[in-house]
């Protein structure tokens, strides 16, 4: 072999080399790829998108893809999920302010609920709505709640009363009873008393004529009250002339035959008492009314008090009036303020600062001043129209309420603010 040409087989030989690892490097490429892998958590966006970059590098469109659409998802997912923590949060501690009636803490908390509705995307206005919304249906609940109650009390009251009353003949008995009447029904008691009194003193007189002169059936107190209703007083009225044609029929030779006369006067004492009764069952029936009256004007100014805000556009109107008056203010235009407008009322010194609480406060007093026009008639000493007495024999000197009576009764009015 000596002189012979290896070039050629060296050549073959390398080539050979060479192809065998080439295919050795091929082998070894999923360990080089599994060694680069990112390691982490599957659920943390940040990591997949580390894994979408690496299978992006790996020549994995697929994968990267996949990676990708999985970070996006979770991290919409993680970020809803704080969203709603962010808002729902602010949303109980603003429910929580104005539970406590705080104006400075309501302010606040306003704003952080603005601010985290702002953060998180969502509509400050609706969930500021929200919370007004679930306390209306709280108070409004508890507020009917207690108002069956209290109509139910005046009710048993007032039966109380009239038991009480028509019990009893003696003027110092029928005092005492209008002494110690409930509250709800002192407007009506000595009204009550007085007609009572008044009624019995006409038995009286005409018992002890009816005594004196046999001869004579006494009509004294027996008259027809036109201040019932027609269909009553047209019935106390056709009774009464009935019975004045059969005492006058009645009559034979001067007189009347002892049995004819008995059942007269019977038929007389009868027709007093209903009318009497009737009399009464109205004043107290009125009596009732005007404490449902004042129970209504109570109520209303309770959901008032409670009510939804205005609409947007509403709310708009009067943020922008509040708005031009407070510069006004500033501007010591107005002295004081405008409708007692006080920026240090609402926790903060800025005069032309007018928050959603503002806002609705303004609309809920123009709502009274709509609300004390329509009761008007039950308007107190405070307010601009001077309350009718529901008796002219009531005492119309001011009494203090007593806070510890019915709400909207006469020993505890409901005053509505000017």
């Amino acid at each position: 072999m000596a002189g012979q040409d290896m070039s050629k087989n060296l050549g073959g030989m390398l080539t050979d080399i060479g192809q065998t690892l080439g295919g050795m490097g091929d082998a070894y490429k999923p360990v080089m790829k599994a060694a680069t892998k990112p390691q982490g958590d599957m659920n943390d966006p940040a990591h997949l998108q580390r894994m979408a970059q690496w299978a992006s590098n790996n020549g994995d469109a697929q994968a990267a893809s996949m990676y990708s659409a999985d970070s996006r998802r979770i991290h919409a997912e993680r970020k809803k999920v704080t969203d709603a923590t962010t808002i729902n949060t602010a949303t109980s501690a603003y429910k929580k302010a104005r539970e406590g009636g705080d104006a400075k803490a309501i302010l606040e908390a306003e704003k952080a609920l603005i601010d985290a509705a702002n953060a998180t995307g969502q509509d400050a206005n609706a969930r500021l709505d929200a919370v007004q919304r679930g306390l209306s249906q709280q108070e409004e609940a508890a507020y009917q709640q207690e108002q069956r109650a209290m109509a139910a009390q005046d009710k048993a009251v007032i039966e109380k009363f009239t038991q009480e009353l028509n019990s009893v003949t003696t003027t110092k008995e029928i005092q005492d009873i209008v002494d110690n009447a409930d509250p709800s029904v002192a407007p009506i008691a000595q009204r009550a008393a007085t007609q009572r009194l008044q009624y019995l003193e006409a038995e009286t007189v005409r018992s002890e004529r009816d005594a004196v002169a046999q001869q004579e059936i006494s009509m004294e107190g027996i008259s027809i009250n036109t201040d019932l209703p027609k269909g009553i007083v047209a019935s106390h009225e056709a009774e009464l002339a009935g019975l004045q044609e059969a005492i006058k029929k009645g009559k034979v030779g001067g007189t009347w035959e002892p049995s004819v006369r008995a059942e007269l006067i019977k038929r007389r004492d009868a027709l007093s008492t209903k009318i009497y009764k009737a009399t009464y069952a109205k004043e107290m029936g009125d009596h009732q009314i005007t404490n449902q009256r004042r129970r209504d004007r109570d109520g209303k100014a309770a959901l008032v008090a409670i009510s939804l805000p205005p609409s947007n556009q509403v709310r708009d109107d009067i943020r922008k009036e509040l708005e031009n008056k407070a510069e006004e203010v500033a501007d010591e235009k107005l002295g004081d303020g405008f409708y007692g407008f006080n920026p240090k009322k609402w926790g903060t010194d800025r005069e032309g600062e007018i928050t959603t609480e503002m806002v609705n406060d303004e609309f809920r007093r123009q709502q009274m001043v709509a609300l004390e026009a329509e009761f008007y008639d039950l308007a107190t000493p405070d307010s601009p129209t001077e309350a009718t007495p529901d008796s002219p024999t009531e005492k119309e000197e001011e009494t203090p309420a007593d806070t510890t009576a019915p709400r909207g009764s006469a020993a505890n009015p409901v005053v509505i603010p000017s």
